[in-house]
């Protein structure tokens, strides 16, 4: 089954389209355009260029969060209209899940994904390298760049560090003897990452209908916050 896969919750955007076992193309950007100017053509290009129609793709793969407010819901939106008249099924994975699955770590290799939180935060999640792919050993969460630095220089052995939040906080992390940078290839997330968990999910009836699906921010938006201040 043809899968179609897409991620905007950063500053990169990147279609896909496979299914589980075999990458069949994916186009990957990270310039200064706007995601909602360059999702579907992204996505027509791809289409055009692996000699696949829309009617060929079985189900859908996003990133549903964390990471940015409105990138998320580029995607999100666009393959909620590409479901629309067909009523395929999604895999809504985690953005850092969709980032720690691109890594070509080490057996046993801690892989630690941080996409930008604003002020002093990261989200993050940890991930162990087993076999061919991490293997997930916590949720989704919001950490201070403190708490990430003992976390990092307590592990028993190097860990793989990537995610956009590495732009920002990459001085701090250098300085840190146990951390080691993806290389740029690898640093932020991919769609094509998405394509094996995404098969697995639906042969584990783990989809979702593509109506209900949403994203998963953990904070609020500053907007939100400010909001909320003046009602008070």
């Amino acid at each position: 089954m043809l899968i179609l896969a897409a991620d905007t919750s950063t500053r990169a955007a990147s279609v896909a389209v496979g299914d589980g076992e075999k990458l069949y193309g994916e186009i990957y950007t990270d310039i200064k355009l706007k995601h909602s100017e360059r999702l579907m053509l992204l996505v027509d290009d791809l289409l055009k260029n692996i000699g696949v129609g829309i009617g060929d793709i079985g189900m859908y793969a996003v990133t549903v969060g964390p990471g940015s407010f409105t990138g998320l819901r580029i995607a999100m939106a666009a393959v909620k209209g590409l479901c629309q008249s067909s009523g395929l099924p999604v895999a809504g994975i985690s953005s850092l899940e969709c980032c720690a699955l691109g890594q070509n770590a080490s057996e046993g290799q801690y892989i630690i994904p941080i996409l930008d939180a604003q002020r002093s935060d990261v989200y993050t999640a940890l991930f162990r390298m087993e076999g061919a792919r991490p293997l997930r050993l916590e949720e989704d969460r919001i950490m201070s760049i403190s708490e990430l630095e003992e976390r990092v220089m307590g592990a028993e052995m190097p860990c793989v560090v990537c995610g956009d939040a590495v732009f920002r906080f990459r001085e701090t992390l250098e300085s840190w003897d146990n951390a080691l940078i993806a290389p740029p290839a690898r640093l932020l997330p991919h769609a094509s990452a998405m394509l094996g968990t995404a098969e697995r999910m639906r042969s584990e009836g783990r989809l979702s209908d593509p109506m209900s699906i949403a994203p998963v921010y953990l904070r609020r938006s500053q907007a939100e916050a400010d909001l909320e201040k003046k009602q008070c």
